[in-house]
């Protein structure tokens, strides 16, 4: 896996809120009509996410068949949206809202229907409004990752950032 990503070297390290989950806990869903947020039976993924340490989060789905592309393995869409929903997660133990603005997924090996995926993500700095993320992903507890991801959020205040979008939903 290969990229050509960086943090800035002007940007901090995160700063975990002190009212965040502990590490071991659940991860509470950030709005219930989150495609990442549901369960499968509701159309979503089915993530379960709890906080690690500092920054770090752990997010598991058992991969459904309905997340089918190739025969046999995972669609990589589906797999970015796994890896965008938990570094978004990462983001709650600061305590702020983000929107991802810049997503780049590396593919190392495929990832099949069925297995049992556990994806680690981490904030690794914050610039201003701008939370640079990473993750791996791995299937069936092994080592060596099958794919990784680079992220740029940005944080943002929900009233004002979804009120003209809002109208557009059928779950609120």
């Amino acid at each position: 896996m290969s990229s050509n990503w960086t943090v800035p070297g002007e940007a901090a390290p995160p700063e975990r809120h002190p009212e965040a989950p502990a590490p071991g806990e659940p991860i509470p869903e950030h709005w219930h009509g989150c495609f990442g947020c549901r369960g499968t039976g509701d159309g979503g993924l089915g993530l379960d996410v709890s906080a690690g340490t500092g920054a770090e989060v752990t997010g598991r789905i058992v991969v459904d068949p309905a997340f089918e592309g190739g025969p046999g393995v995972i669609h990589g869409g589906v797999l970015s949206s796994v890896f965008d929903e938990v570094m978004g997660f990462s983001a709650k133990l600061l305590a702020v809202e983000v929107v991802t603005a810049h997503l780049e997924v590396d593919f190392a090996s495929p990832v099949p229907v069925g297995s049992d995926l556990t994806v680690r993500a981490r904030v690794d700095g914050v610039l201003g409004r701008k939370l640079y993320a990473s993750a791996e992903v791995y299937v069936d507890g092994a080592e060596t990752p099958a794919g990784s991801a680079q992220a740029l959020f940005i944080t943002i205040d929900q009233a004002v950032h979804f009120r003209d979008l809002v109208g557009n939903s059928t779950r609120i």
